[in-house]
């Protein structure tokens, strides 16, 4: 199972949080867990965060 965070899931959520008049604020990734070991793609997800 890929428990990283998807950069389509995350452009998916902010389209509609800005369409639905709400601004996004804050993106938390992971760069690495014990438990699932998981890395988030960092590059593709800050550039949509920008």
């Amino acid at each position: 199972m890929n428990f990283q965070l998807s950069p389509d899931a995350l452009l998916t959520a902010f389209e509609s949080d800005v369409r639905a008049g709400l601004i996004p604020l804050y993106v938390c990734l992971s760069l690495g867990t014990t438990s699932t070991t998981t890395v988030d793609p960092l590059l593709a997800l800050s550039e949509i965060a920008k």
